[in-house]
């Protein structure tokens, strides 16, 4: 997907977001004092901003090359660790 087919998506899915979290707080903030307005306004933008951050950095991680095998890990008869030979050790001693 390319940087514009993303931030499309990324605004479409936005959009859903900031309307429901509107919807649902500012009927409240029209009568609330200024200290509960704030407080509202603040996580309001909780919301919306840290979706948001999750979107976008969900975009970055897909367009991140996947990690190469090391020369030494790819090489054929390259040796492996054993699963749980470390902590079967630990337990003969503990033991």
């Amino acid at each position: 997907m390319d940087r514009a087919d993303l931030s499309s998506a990324i605004i479409q899915e936005m959009q859903g977001v900031v309307g429901a979290a509107l919807e649902a707080v500012v009927p409240e903030m029209l009568t609330a004092d200024l200290a509960t307005l704030e407080q509202q306004a603040q996580a309001v933008g909780r919301v919306i901003l840290g979706g948001l951050i999750e979107r976008v950095a969900r975009g970055h991680a897909q367009a991140l090359p996947r990690p190469v095998r090391g020369a030494r890990c790819a090489a054929p008869g390259a040796r492996r660790p054993v699963r749980g030979a470390r902590c079967a050790a630990r337990r003969v001693e503990a033991g």
